[in-house]
């Protein structure tokens, strides 16, 4: 399950794309001390990559992001606490 993805679709949409830092592509970028790390946008390659890790050992899930595992967690965990959050934001 990947996130967002840098690509020329998204470099080039009119009016829907959220507005994304595309410095934030790079595999180092997270936020600051203390601060929990927000997913970062990744390149196609990386994303690829994972999918062929996939392929080769199959699971039941993927995510491309270790915060993304957590996220879902939470998510099941109480579906309506953890959408009240995003309100919050």
């Amino acid at each position: 399950m990947p996130g967002m993805v840098t690509t020329e679709f998204a470099r080039n949409a009119l009016g829907g794309t959220p507005a994304v830092s595309w410095a934030a592509a790079s595999p180092g970028a997270a936020a600051g001390a203390g601060a929990a790390a927000p997913p970062r946008v990744q390149v196609p390659e990386e994303v690829a990559d994972a999918i062929a890790a996939l392929i080769a050992e199959p699971r039941e899930e993927l995510y491309t992001q270790a915060v993304q595992s957590e996220q879902v967690r939470r998510y099941y965990e109480d579906v309506g606490a953890f959408e009240r959050s995003l309100g919050a934001r």
